[in-house]
């Protein structure tokens, strides 16, 4: 299954969402020397989803319109730049005193890359955490699988994807996006410090959850005699 120590943190995304003062701005100005307290060297392109920022040099990109700020870590370091939360509640600091903006909550994405410590590809392993082939009994046979699961703990709601990299059945290695969903309030006040925190704890757990899930899928082949697991 899933050879947990080869997970790479290709991304850390945040997003914040809420509703800004009335009325609701129709654009955002952005003032070039305010974002390089934030932004080292920041590139500016609007989108249709917004005000798109840019840095090589901090590997950070932001998306800001006046109901949704996200920010994405491409350095690949767990769970992130050193520096990324700083980055991210500087500019989001900006934006709920220029536009009144407050967040509601918060999301927190994380997508990984993993190998495999198996020969059979990874279409192959997941399809052991299907108990019964759905299509026992038609002329149709099960030859791979995708999992998608949602769960929650503590108020938070939890998406997770764990596939074949590229979604394909002869995908090498694996693709893992996790979506965390996250009500603020006084406790979680999305501040620098409960963010970082947050970062750290939901990344830990991820990779328990991974763990978790080679578990489940080594107990399927145990208890299926008619799975057969090449090593």
């Amino acid at each position: 299954m899933i050879a947990t120590d080869t997970i790479v943190n290709t991304s850390t995304t945040v997003v914040y969402v809420g509703s800004p003062a009335e009325p609701v701005p129709e654009s955002i100005d952005i003032d070039p020397q305010m974002l390089t307290q934030f932004i080292e060297l920041p590139e500016i392109q609007p989108n249709p989803d917004g005000l798109v920022l840019s840095s090589m040099r901090n590997q950070l990109v932001a998306t800001i319109n006046p109901l949704r700020l996200q920010f994405q870590d491409r350095s690949q370091e767990e769970p992130a730049r050193p520096d990324f939360t700083s980055r991210v509640i500087g500019i989001m600091d900006q934006m709920r005193n220029s536009i009144g903006l407050t967040p509601t909550a918060v999301g927190i994405i994380f997508e990984i890359r993993a190998g495999s410590d198996s020969t059979e590809l990874p279409s192959q392993e997941l399809k052991s955490l299907v108990k019964d082939d759905l299509f026992a009994g038609t002329r149709y046979e099960t030859i791979g699988a995708s999992l998608r699961v949602w769960y929650t703990h503590g108020g938070r709601r939890y998406d997770l994807r764990v596939e074949p990299v590229g979604n394909q059945f002869d995908g090498q290695g694996y693709y893992g996006r996790l979506h965390v969903h996250i009500e603020l309030d006084e406790q979680n006040d999305g501040s620098e410090e409960w963010l970082s925190q947050a970062l750290r704890k939901e990344y830990n757990d991820l990779k328990r959850v991974l763990s978790r899930i080679n578990e489940q899928a080594g107990r399927q082949r145990d208890d299926n005699p008619c799975i057969q697991h090449r090593r």
